[in-house]
């Protein structure tokens, strides 16, 4: 049932003035001015303090969990409970180049404008203007930013599980794209795995002994030519050797005796993920190089693991996502979803069966590189959007999905 409220006409009628977007705007270059590289630790400490005074301003109770994440919440009654999920830490860290912040014309260029302070940025803004219009009372929202996600959210993984059984919806404000004449938000991504060849032979000396020498780089060469030759367009999966190879005994004289390389892998199911590893199973256990006078062959050790699972719709989240859809064209922003082959935190609420929007940042590109950009006017499209998409969650609920029992499950 839709629950009336005071805040109704308020929301309608929110004028986003230029001081308001002023405030906006330096709160983004704020943000993007603190490195908070994965390992940079008293960055991202600071940028925690940061945010956690915004959303206290706003209201929420903040709590400081371990390895920088912050937890911040509102408890009330009426559902739908909303989970918001973002993260706080950057690939740049304090050595990298890439430091400056700066405004070029439409684009606000920097470190991690757009993956992502931007969305940040917009929620802690329109939080407090939901705030401020009595449009978060009684209300269950909780906001989880964590630090690691640029590293796969090893440390945060299992609070976001936890905590996103308790809600009814889960919003991750990942920047989006641009497409054509409209934008893009996020409904299903990619899962993403890792593997680890450990490759081990003989070294000796390239000519004094070189009839020892059991050549671990040459079986890399051929497992790689294996390993490549597995992703599936058709399935919507792929296999990728990636450039982070060690090897021991790295002399241009000496043949190599260790050799360790990795591999990423996305897919879309659980079944191609399993396939998948299947064939690293197989790959590892043949050898192809032995020496012929000492019988001495390679031995391959495999690690294989699932660092996020697939994202994938379900009919709540379809039905969250036409409303969405139809807000865009409405305010002049029109929205088109798209699958990414990149992992967020979105797939870890999703694959707790808690209907996940991803993708619902400000629109930029360049991400992880010294090209990265927001555009500011796409900033405040997506700022309207949020405040009318609240606006339809609590007062025209009867256009969305009913609540399902996840706000029930402490």
């Amino acid at each position: 049932m839709p629950h009336s409220s005071d805040c109704e006409t308020d929301i309608s009628s929110v004028i986003l003035t230029d001081e308001k977007k002023g405030e906006i705007i330096d709160l983004v270059m704020n943000l993007a001015k603190i490195n908070s590289g994965t390992g940079n630790e008293s960055g991202l400490e600071q940028i925690r303090l940061f945010c956690a005074t915004h959303l206290e301003e706003a209201g929420f109770t903040v709590t400081m969990l371990p390895n920088h994440i912050l937890l911040a919440e509102r408890k009330g009654n009426i559902k739908p409970a909303v989970l918001i999920l973002g993260h706080l830490d950057t690939v740049f860290e304090p050595s990298h180049p890439f430091q400056k912040v700066w405004i070029d014309g439409d684009y606000l260029r920097g470190p991690g404008v757009g993956d992502m302070k931007g969305g940040i940025a917009l929620v802690i803004s329109a939080l407090k203007e939901l705030n401020s219009l009595r449009a978060l009372n009684d209300r269950t929202v909780t906001v989880l930013f964590n630090a690691d996600e640029e590293q796969g959210s090893r440390k945060s993984r299992a609070y976001i599980e936890e905590y996103a059984v308790r809600h009814d919806l889960a919003l991750v404000f990942e920047g989006g794209k641009r497409a054509d004449d409209k934008t893009t938000f996020v409904l299903d991504r990619k899962g993403a795995g890792h593997a680890q060849f450990t490759i081990k032979g003989v070294a000796s000396h390239a000519g004094a002994e070189y009839e020892k020498g059991v050549n671990a780089l040459e079986e890399m060469a051929y497992k790689v030519i294996e390993i490549q030759k597995l992703t599936n367009s058709l399935a919507g999966s792929t296999v990728s050797v990636t450039g982070h190879v060690e090897v021991r005994d790295a002399r241009r004289n000496v043949i190599p005796g260790w050799v360790r390389f990795n591999v990423d892998f996305r897919f879309t199911s659980k079944e191609e993920a399993d396939r998948l590893i299947c064939e690293f199973s197989r790959i590892a256990a043949t050898s192809h190089v032995k020496n012929i006078k000492t019988g001495e062959s390679t031995e391959t050790e495999l690690q294989c693991f699932i660092s996020r699972p697939p994202m994938l719709p379900d009919p709540a989240t379809l039905k969250y996502a036409a409303c969405l859809k139809n807000l865009s064209e409405k305010i002049g922003h029109p929205m088109i979803s798209r699958t990414r082959g990149g992992g967020s935190d979105g797939c870890f609420s999703s694959a707790a069966g808690v209907p996940t929007l991803d993708g619902l940042g400000p629109v930029g590109d360049g991400w992880h590189s010294e090209g990265e950009y927001l555009e500011i006017s796409s900033l405040w499209k997506r700022y309207e959007l949020f405040l009318q998409f609240w606006k339809a969650l609590f007062i025209e609920a009867e256009l969305l999905p009913q609540p399902s029992e996840g706000a029930m499950r402490q």
